[in-house]
């Protein structure tokens, strides 16, 4: 939630956050390292956490270099996706998707409206970490 109020009220996730999760994220995969199952099995589970955040984070980069997210998002986005491992990541990004598009039409009509009052927004983009915030902590406790 630190992460969303920060990019709502200042368009900027502090970095500390993204390590944090994304720590978290690696000692989960630590600890299920450690539970039943043959090595090799855990090792690739493992792997495949990580893969599943790389492409996040390659993905978000992309979008990053068209100008169409935030560096912030991008980090965000790849750590919630290592602190949720790959099984939760589809419904992350679903839940994710949705709340950026209902956060998008709140912000055009407050655009529409500041401007039919004669007055510029302070921010015009989307505050697109509140999305991931929204869909990682959704994914987390099981809803999507």
């Amino acid at each position: 939630m630190t992460a969303a109020t920060s990019d709502i009220r200042f368009r900027r996730i502090p970095n500390r956050l993204s390590i944090v999760l994304a720590a978290i994220g690696i000692v989960r995969i630590g600890l299920t390292w450690g539970g039943s199952g043959a090595d090799g099995a855990l090792a690739l589970d493992a792997l495949f956490d990580m893969l599943a955040a790389l492409a996040l984070f390659l993905g978000g980069a992309l979008l990053f270099a068209m100008g169409l997210f935030g560096g912030g998002d991008v980090k965000l986005l790849a750590a919630t996706a290592v602190w949720l491992g790959r099984s939760a990541v589809p419904g992350m990004l679903v839940a994710t998707a949705i709340a950026g598009g209902a956060i998008a039409l709140v912000m055009l009509a407050w655009i529409a409206i500041a401007r039919q009052r004669g007055r510029s927004p302070a921010h015009t983009s989307v505050p697109y970490g509140a999305a991931i915030a929204l869909g990682g902590t959704l994914a987390a406790v099981g809803i999507v």
